[in-house]
């Protein structure tokens, strides 16, 4: 490869499922007016239109964005020709061969190699951008949204979910009363479950509902609530919306506070709501940080059961979301004991992109000690 790098005039990209490490590799090295080829296959053509339509969106309007069909994948033949013409096409190109099929990759770099041309790699675990002549570099520090990983990624952005808001003086007094709070709030909330029709609810049971949260939530906390008339009025009510808040949101309000002390310089979206092939969930903490999506789950559960599935379920959404580059944290109220288990069954690390943490961590986080989760979000 030529020890010549200025910025290619022309940067070709093989794209491959994920689409985070194309869009990554031109943030990188292209500017208004290089020429950006995104070469793809028939399975992977939505990829290439989603990061044409993202990149046309923000800081490349004016560029000349090409999207190029190999006629196979596969077929080493028929690639190598493919990837020729290319070639041939954009003089003094770069290319990215991070994504596309074995065989794309493979002949991505000896093509470019056999030219004098620079190739190069994304390694989205460690962040590093190798090239074939032994250089090595960091990805730039450019700033995304969590709209464009969902664009990117064909994920269809809801509101974030609205409700019951408090102060960090009653988030605290919460926290301090966290395990009779959960206690309670477990037990209201599978007796809800079992009504079949709010409207005949009798006055005196619903009542002694009432007196849950009153007892439970924070002196001073604002608290106007009727009787639901009927099971909607119940799901949209504001019996449901304290219901909720003490039975788990509150914690996520509460750790929101700690993750942005934790670095002040990261933006978190809590409580958005997502649709990915016809399903809808919600998420609990989310942002970007050093390229990485940082995804927490939170819940108030205890047990390694129900915190395994919370993990599983947190890896699956936050890879649709943000790709391989995701980094999960599942953030509960478990013992050590059981906590260690689920970290062991899931292959969560104290390093890793997986972290499981607990009650004696929240209790650390609580007590303004953030280390752990601070080493989270600049892993």
């Amino acid at each position: 490869m030529s020890g010549n790098k200025k910025m290619p005039s022309a940067l070709v990209s093989l794209v491959g499922a994920n689409p985070y490490p194309i869009y990554l590799g031109v943030r990188q090295f292209a500017e208004q007016g290089t020429a950006i080829v995104l070469v793809h296959s028939d399975e992977t053509a939505d990829q290439a239109e989603r990061i044409k339509s993202v990149l046309t969106k923000e800081d490349f309007a004016g560029s000349a964005i090409d999207l190029q069909r190999l006629h196979s994948a596969h077929d080493p033949k028929q690639v190598r020709e493919g990837l020729t013409d290319v070639m041939n096409k954009y003089a003094n190109s770069w290319v990215n061969f991070t994504g596309g099929t074995k065989i794309m990759s493979a002949y991505g770099l000896m093509l470019w190699r056999e030219a004098d041309l620079p190739a190069f790699y994304i390694a989205e675990e460690t962040q590093q951008i190798f090239f074939d002549s032994g250089e090595e570099r960091t990805l730039g520090d450019h700033q995304y949204s969590i709209d464009t990983l969902c664009k990117l990624h064909e994920v269809v952005v809801g509101k974030p979910e609205s409700g019951i808001k408090a102060s960090a003086g009653e988030l605290d007094d919460i926290f301090e009363r966290r395990n009779n709070v959960g206690c309670r709030m477990s037990a209201l909330r599978r007796e809800d479950e079992e009504v079949k029709d709010w409207k005949k609810l009798s006055g005196d049971k619903f009542e002694s509902k009432l007196q849950v949260l009153r007892d439970l939530k924070p002196d001073g906390m604002s608290f106007d609530v009727s009787k639901p008339t009927s099971n909607t009025s119940y799901k949209e009510g504001e019996y449901k919306k304290f219901s909720d808040f003490l039975g788990g949101l509150w914690f996520e309000q509460w750790l929101q506070l700690k993750v942005k002390a934790a670095d002040q310089n990261i933006e978190w979206t809590r409580g958005q709501k997502f649709k990915i092939d016809k399903q809808e969930f919600e998420s609990d903490l989310m942002a970007i940080a050093r390229h990485r999506l940082r995804y927490i789950s939170v819940t108030t559960d205890r047990g390694e059961k129900l915190i395994k599935g919370k993990v599983f379920e947190a890896v699956h959404r936050a890879h649709q979301i943000g790709g391989g580059m995701a980094s999960v944290a599942v953030v509960c109220l478990a013992t050590d004991d059981v906590r260690d288990k689920a970290r062991m069954s899931v292959g969560a690390s104290p390093s890793g992109k997986l972290q499981v943490f607990g009650d004696s961590d929240v209790e650390e986080w609580g007590n303004g000690n953030v280390e752990t989760l601070s080493n989270f979000l600049s892993n």
